[in-house]
């Protein structure tokens, strides 16, 4: 089988990306496949070039998105695909645009009776009125530390802890370079517990082992690495801000992931995180 792996792109996880791509192409071979890389450069061009990299694609049997963020996650490139009428792999077109943003993500948990991270999101002329801010943030009863990022994004990119309104508001700022929405969420501890659905060609849906993410105890660097190399249910990370909550330490659930909890006619994969943040 030829298998198309598009990594890259003008997301600021571009090199997250290829990383990605490339332990995929390992992967695909390993299985005795042929696997065939397509980049796309920092600047969102295909470095082998639009029409060269759409013929590319339509001699492959399958295509695995393995970009990260903005352009490969939200729908964007997923559509291209269809245009193109190119089979791929992983959500389709809603359910990748609704799961990146992280403000409709949470609209949609919460009608389903999903709890959410109590938060606001900020946008507009907001983004530089602290004091309206903070005047937001008392209505909804929401108090410091409070988690600052942007409302479309993956990873912990834009990402910022803001324990008073001097590092809010340079939080927010940090956040807007990304992002012109910009979610403001209260801090909460929990555990992290992935869970991906599979739907089979058949209509079946499945749900695969739940991956829980430990951190490593008594941990407290500020980077986001974490082990997912194995195949088991626990992954260890070294992130912790306190050392007095269960287990030695607090750690994130929260819906800044990229991953999608909304259902489309491909099946879905869903993040599932009751109580979000700790990252």
């Amino acid at each position: 089988m030829k298998v198309a792996v598009v990594m890259g792109g003008a997301s600021p996880e571009h090199a997250i990306s290829i990383a990605s791509g490339n332990g995929i192409v390992r992967a695909v071979e390993l299985l005795d496949h042929t696997a065939i890389p397509l980049v796309i450069d920092a600047d969102g061009n295909w470095t082998d070039g639009q029409h060269e990299a759409i013929e590319i694609l339509q001699a492959c049997e399958v295509t695995i998105p393995a970009l990260h963020g903005e352009g490969g996650e939200d729908g964007r490139l997923q559509g291209f695909l269809e245009q193109l009428h190119i089979p791929y792999v992983g959500s389709g077109i809603a359910a990748s645009a609704i799961g990146l943003d992280k403000h409709l993500t949470k609209a949609l948990l919460s009608a389903h009776g999903i709890p959410v991270t109590p938060g606001i999101t900020v946008r507009g002329a907001d983004l530089t009125d602290t004091e309206l801010v903070l005047q937001q943030l008392k209505a909804a009863e929401l108090e410091f530390p409070l988690f600052v990022k942007p409302v479309n994004g993956g990873s912990s990119f834009g990402v910022t802890r803001a324990i008073d309104p001097v590092s809010l508001e340079a939080a927010i700022a940090d956040a807007a370079i990304i992002d012109r929405h910009v979610l403001i969420e209260r801090e909460m501890a929990g555990r992290e517990i992935d869970l991906a659905v599979l739907e089979f060609p058949d209509g079946r849906s499945k749900p695969r082992p739940r991956w829980r993410f430990m951190p490593i105890r008594g941990s407290r660097s500020s980077t986001r690495p974490r082990s997912t190399t194995a195949a088991g249910r626990a992954f260890p990370y070294p992130r912790c801000w306190r050392t007095d909550w269960p287990n030695g330490c607090g750690v994130r659930l929260s819906t800044s992931s990229r991953s999608s909890a909304a259902p489309d006619s491909r099946g879905w994969t869903s993040s599932y995180r009751p109580t979000a943040n700790r990252w």
